[in-house]
């Protein structure tokens, strides 16, 4: 059977983690390691639609991710992954230049706003290339973030060698993956009961889904913070979701940014 294989891109800057999935993927018929890169401004440059520079040609000039949301984290001076502001130019290898790719794997370990700021600038250039993002830990409420800013795979470091292999071939295939046990029992949540919810609570659960906060929530509709508390409330009666997290995690759920936990790791 002559499959044509997917090419996978990695952003980290563990050479080990790197060797690990090329070795990975050198033993499977559908997926092939196209390469790595080692910070986001690089994975950026690559998945933006642009065209391949000439053949000798200079290396194309890419648009540096924003540094604000690395000063918001608290990082200090020195930190490896704070972007030198007087670059301009990111380089990569060459031969991964004008390279088509299927699925980019990013680390969280780059800076969890970055990543999310790299997220945001690939769906504002409609970059058609999905991103997974692994790490060594992912907190829910990271989880959460991430897959609201366009992620459409979650997976920890710590995982099988097959459940990489399951989160890459289903996000390849057009669909969400997110291992299971970050959310707790995440194919447990239940679709809120809507037609129970009044139409304020409707539009109150609506923005509590897409993560805004109770103030934010509060100055959106010109209501009292203490308002929406008692009506997010109600709504958690009402449709025994537990908590914001459950309430935004359903909303991804029904829009199919969460699949039902997947089937155990398969050998490779």
């Amino acid at each position: 059977m002559n499959l044509t294989k997917k090419n996978v891109l990695i952003c980290d800057n563990q050479p080990v983690a790197v060797e690990g999935i090329r070795s990975l993927l050198e033993n499977t018929e559908d997926l092939h390691f196209a390469g790595s890169v080692h910070s986001l401004e690089a994975i950026y440059g690559l998945l933006r639609a642009s065209p391949p520079p000439l053949e000798g040609g200079p290396v194309p000039e890419v648009e540096m991710l924003d540094s604000d949301l690395t000063n918001l984290m608290g990082a200090v001076a020195g930190d490896a992954n704070r972007p030198d502001p007087n670059a301009s130019v990111i380089p990569f290898p060459a031969e991964l230049a004008g390279m088509q790719f299927d699925v980019a794997v990013v680390d969280k370990g780059l800076g969890l706003l970055r990543v999310i700021d790299l997220l945001q600038k690939l769906a504002a250039a409609e970059c058609p290339v999905p991103v997974i993002v692994w790490g060594a830990s992912i907190a829910e409420g990271e989880a959460l973030r991430l897959l609201q800013f366009g992620a459409r795979g979650i997976l920890l470091r710590t995982s099988e060698a097959g459940t990489l292999l399951t989160c890459l071939r289903a996000v390849t295939s057009g669909g969400a993956w997110m291992e299971d046990g970050i959310f707790g029992a995440s194919g447990k949540l239940l679709t809120p009961r809507r037609p129970q919810l009044t139409s304020r609570e409707r539009q109150i659960a609506a923005l509590v889904e897409r993560g805004l906060r109770n103030r934010d929530i509060a100055g959106m509709l010109g209501i009292q913070p203490g308002t929406v508390k008692i009506h997010v409330k109600h709504i958690f009666e009402k449709t025994g979701v537990r908590g914001r997290y459950g309430l935004a995690l359903s909303g991804l759920q029904r829009k199919g940014l969460i699949t039902e936990p997947a089937s155990p790791p398969v050998s490779v």
